[in-house]
């Protein structure tokens, strides 16, 4: 069943950013068992085993479309219900600006710690030249002025390939996904960079 809805709804450019990983997780769960199992305690050991309440949720809701979709085609007959935790308390509040500019003023600054193995300095701290943060300050930037979810981001490709979000490093646009597209604000942070640290140094906040 999980297979079959994945297979049909799929496909590259549909609406489901990460349908593979929870197609996945719900494989790893349900998928030994009969639809006859998916009842109200057994949706409760989902959501214990996720340890997750909002991803379970997200998890299941999927699950329930692939059995209403299963059941569309034809494939079983009667009802499944799918019980899905409460829904988690609305987000209240977001980073102000100032906020956000800090967080990536303090990626972007930030240098790495280590202490000193000999000599009359042992064991003292000292700041060494790496800056192992500055990878996180253009990830947050390339959220912040796409509105680009992290996964997005993260598979994100200097290449347009099908299937997946990609940036056109000439025009400055970012497409989240082939059906659509997301102009950047970030164009003079913008570097061509083609190398296997993509996504992260091709919007950057200077040289490093």
């Amino acid at each position: 069943m999980l297979s079959i809805y994945l297979s049909d709804a799929g496909e590259a450019g549909n609406e489901f950013d990460d349908l593979n990983s929870r197609i996945g997780r719900l494989n790893e769960f349900w998928g030994g068992r009969m639809l006859s199992a998916v009842n109200s305690h057994e949706c409760g050991e989902y959501v214990r085993h996720r340890g997750n309440r909002g991803g379970s949720r997200r998890d299941l809701e999927t699950l329930r479309a692939a059995i209403n979709h299963h059941a569309n085609q034809g494939f079983h007959r009667g009802i499944v219900r799918v019980s899905l935790p409460p829904k988690g308390d609305p987000r209240d509040r977001w980073l102000t600006r100032d906020e956000a500019a800090a967080l990536i003023w303090h990626c972007w600054r930030y240098r790495e710690k280590q202490s000193v193995h000999s000599g009359k300095g042992k064991g003292r701290p000292v700041f060494t030249a790496k800056r192992p943060l500055r990878h996180i300050a253009r990830f947050i930037l390339v959220g912040i002025y796409t509105g680009t979810r992290a996964s997005a981001i993260a598979t994100a490709s200097p290449y347009a390939e099908q299937g997946r979000s990609f940036v056109d490093l000439e025009r400055g646009i970012f497409y989240r996904k082939q059906i659509g597209k997301r102009a950047t604000k970030s164009a003079r942070h913008r570097r061509r960079c083609r190398c296997g640290c993509w996504p992260i140094c091709a919007v950057g906040l200077g040289e490093n």
